[in-house]
Formats: structure tokens, C-alpha cells, sequence
């Protein structure tokens, strides 16, 4: 399995990459472990939502696509401002 199969990569209606099978968005994964919640501890308060692989899936892409990602993020925050 790759990493990009644990998401769904969505343009329309608006950019967003969701955590395959959930209604989640990796942005809600990754500003909770840049605040400094350990992976684990974001699993657990997800309950049956999550799994720790898809959070540990979710935090490796972001490592391994960082600028991609941030970039991804300047741009939901842009569309928020307009």
C-alpha cells in the first residue's frame, strides 16, 4: 500500500484531502500534532473514527509532501479569507 491510498484527493466542490473512508481532513490531524499532541493521543480522541495507522499514514505523507502540503494549507487558508 502506498501512503496516497489511506486518502481521497478532492477538487470539487473545494480542495480538500480526506483520510480515506472518513469524513476527516488531514489539516485536523496535522494541526493537532504541530500543537503537540502525540499521534497516539489523536487517535484515541477520534475514537472509532480513526485509527492510529491512518493518523501515523497521515503525518509520514505530510513529512514526506511537507511544502506540497503547506502549500495545500496557504491555499485553504486563502479561500477562508475571501
Amino acid at each position: 500500500m502506498q501512503l496516497e491510498d489511506y486518502f481521497d484527493f478532492n477538487t470539487t466542490p473545494v480542495e480538500h484531502i480526506r483520510i480515506k473512508g472518513t469524513r476527516i481532513d488531514i489539516d485536523h490531524v496535522i494541526e493537532r500534532y504541530q500543537t503537540g499532541i502525540h499521534p497516539d493521543r489523536i487517535a484515541e480522541d477520534y475514537g472509532h473514527v480513526l485509527t492510529p495507522a491512518q493518523v501515523y499514514a497521515t503525518l509520514a505523507y505530510y513529512h514526506a509532501h511537507k511544502d506540497d502540503v503547506e502549500a495545500y494549507f496557504a491555499r485553504g487558508r486563502e479561500r477562508f479569507r475571501e
